[in-house]
């Protein structure tokens, strides 16, 4: 019976799985104008970006969070992806969906990012739009 739920879970994956871009940590450089006073002046260079096969899909408003004027959508997507990605997710510097940024592991202050494990060998990750 395992075996046909694991088939059953690599079907569904293959079936409905999408793209999302993952660019990791580059180098940061001392540009023309940078002052060693205030220490900034730097320029952030990320890496080309690798794609990752993941199934997406949005959160609704009323599963996410509560505000005093009522609820708000942050446009949150929840992404179904291996359990080779999770490593490429924590050491992210960027995370793209369909040309929107959302918060990486080490910038997700208030739980913005949330990774949870699944059965099969897929992980659950929670991912939130950064504002503008």
């Amino acid at each position: 019976m395992k075996k046909l739920t694991k088939n059953f879970a690599k079907k569904i994956y293959q079936e409905f799985k999408d793209t999302v871009e993952v660019y990791l940590k580059g180098s940061k450089t001392k540009s023309a104008n940078y002052d060693k006073y205030t220490d900034t002046g730097y320029t952030l260079t990320s890496q080309n970006p690798i794609f990752i096969k993941a199934i997406i899909r949005d959160v609704k408003a009323e599963e996410l969070i509560t505000k005093n004027i009522g609820l708000t959508a942050f446009g949150a997507k929840k992404i179904v992806i291996k359990e080779r990605d999770v490593s490429l997710i924590k050491n992210a510097s960027r995370i793209v969906i369909n040309e929107e940024d959302y918060y990486v592991y080490d910038d997700a202050v208030g739980n913005k990012l949330q990774i949870a494990d699944d059965k099969f060998g897929y992980y659950t990750v929670l991912l939130f739009k950064k504002e503008i």
